[in-house]
């Protein structure tokens, strides 16, 4: 029996209460949960229209590439998703 799993877009569809339990399920201390969940719930991004900067929005999920913390949380919640 084999079973495929469609990554696409994975990091983009990530709830970010899904990822606090997760740190709650492994017994993160607080200590460093909440600097975590920071680092991932606040940040705003920006989107370039005809190389003018829009206003700045911020995201409701998921977490960012390129983020050095992001690979780390997405294997935590591979993990706990095998």
């Amino acid at each position: 029996m084999a079973v495929k799993i469609d990554l696409s877009k994975a990091y983009d569809s990530i709830q970010w209460q899904f990822i606090k339990d997760i740190l709650d399920y492994f017994g993160t201390p607080e200590k460093l949960k909440n600097p975590v969940m920071s680092c991932i719930c606040i940040s705003t991004m920006q989107v370039l229209w005809n190389r003018q900067p829009r206003s700045n929005f911020t995201t409701t999920r998921g977490i960012r590439q390129g983020d050095p913390l992001s690979p780390y949380i997405f294997a935590l919640c591979m993990g706990r998703l095998s």
